[in-house]
C-alpha cells in the first residue's frame, strides 16, 4: 500500500524503512519503565484515514483523524480532532471503524 501511494519511492527502500521502525518500536517497548507492550498489525487495505487515539474509551479521550484523499498531496489532508465532550457521536463512529479494522488485521511478531 506504501508504494502504490508513493510512487517516489520503492518497494525494497520502504521495506528497509518499515524493519527498521519496527526495530526501534521493538527497542523502544523493551527499554520502557514500566514494561511497556506495543502490538501492531497490518492489513492489505488502505483505510481512507488515518487516526491517533489517545485514551479512545475514557471520559476524555481523543481521536485525531486525517483523511486521506484521492490523488492529494501528503500536505493537503483535511485533519480534525473528535472527543466525547465535543463530538460524541462522531466519536463512536471512529472508535467502531478503528475497532473493525483491527479485528481484521493480522498482528506482527516483533520479536
Amino acid at each position: 500500500m506504501a508504494v502504490f501511494r508513493d510512487r517516489h519511492h520503492d518497494i525494497e527502500e520502504l521495506d528497509l524503512t518499515l524493519r527498521t521502525s519496527l526495530s526501534i518500536l521493538n527497542s523502544l517497548t523493551r527499554l520502557a519503565v514500566p514494561p511497556a507492550k506495543l502490538e501492531i498489525r497490518v492489513v492489505d487495505y488502505l483505510p481512507p484515514w488515518t487516526m491517533v487515539a489517545f485514551d479512545p474509551y475514557l471520559p476524555k479521550g481523543q481521536i485525531f483523524v486525517s483523511l486521506l484523499p484521492f490523488r492529494n498531496t501528503d500536505e493537503v489532508r483535511p485533519s480534525f480532532i473528535v472527543s466525547s465532550s465535543d463530538n460524541g457521536e462522531w466519536l463512536h463512529v471512529f472508535q467502531e471503524q478503528f475497532q473493525t479494522l483491527w479485528q481484521e488485521s493480522e498482528p506482527i511478531n516483533l520479536k
